[in-house]
């Protein structure tokens, strides 16, 4: 491949994104394929505030969950929970929301943390997360007889958009960025499909079965991007 080559975020790709791309040579456009709003839900409220005051075992595998639990308590301390929960950025807002609870566990996907909650004597669990989410965790815990509260604190919702131009490679942050996306676009068989972890790799083999497709190591969205410029950079 030669010349500038086109990547494209599905997503914000975060600050550090513009200047990346800027020095690998590559043109990176931001078309957003999700959108997420925090509940306002008052019966949600009242039970995060609820559970805020009780010692729980707590599961987050967004930063999105993480948001909007910290906007319900609104600086109000929690210390009685036990915290499982991603790498990246899920993990640094964690540690800077609860820094009063202790981190159990940290995996790079769902499975790692509901693989390690179930190798102990944990009988039940909290589950903050959006209305669109995999079963992979609920299937886990479930299968263990653990039983999982399931607290649905934001909303995302498919914001699809029929590109007018072909990418090189394109970055995908979550499974509900994948799917609106591949309901609208049908890239070549050489773009490279950049995934953030493992769940969202396996939502784009859903679409493109044997296709190009990197994930990032790292869970974070600089990651994402490095691992996408790599990728292309070996059809040089």
């Amino acid at each position: 491949m030669t010349g500038v080559y086109k990547i494209l975020a599905t997503a914000d790709p975060g600050p550090g994104a513009a200047a990346i791309a800027q020095a690998a040579g590559a043109e990176l456009d931001i078309v957003p394929f999700i959108a997420t709003t925090l509940t306002d839900d008052e019966h949600i409220w009242a039970q995060v505030n609820m559970l805020a005051a009780q010692s729980r075992h707590v599961i987050f595998t967004s930063a999105n969950a993480v948001l909007a639990v910290s906007r319900v308590l609104n600086g109000r301390t929690v210390s009685g929970w036990d915290i499982w929960c991603l790498k990246g950025k899920t993990e640094k807002l964690v540690r800077e929301v609860f820094a009063g609870c202790r981190i159990q566990a940290l995996g790079t996907e769902s499975t790692v943390l509901g693989n390690a909650i179930c190798t102990l004597d944990i009988k039940s669990v909290v589950f903050f997360c959006g209305n669109i989410r995999m079963n992979t965790l609920p299937d886990i815990l479930n299968k263990a007889g653990v039983t999982m509260t399931e607290v649905i604190v934001y909303d995302t919702t498919h914001t699809p958009v029929r590109l007018a131009r072909d990418y090189d490679a394109v970055l995908f942050y979550s499974p509900s960025a994948v799917d609106s996306f591949f309901s609208a676009n049908e890239p070549g068989a050489a773009c490279c499909m950049a995934a953030i972890g493992n769940t969202t790799a396996r939502a784009i083999r859903r679409y493109r079965p044997g296709g190009n497709i990197a994930v990032s190591e790292i869970q974070t969205k600089d990651a994402v991007l490095e691992t996408a410029i790599a990728s292309v950079n070996k059809l040089k």
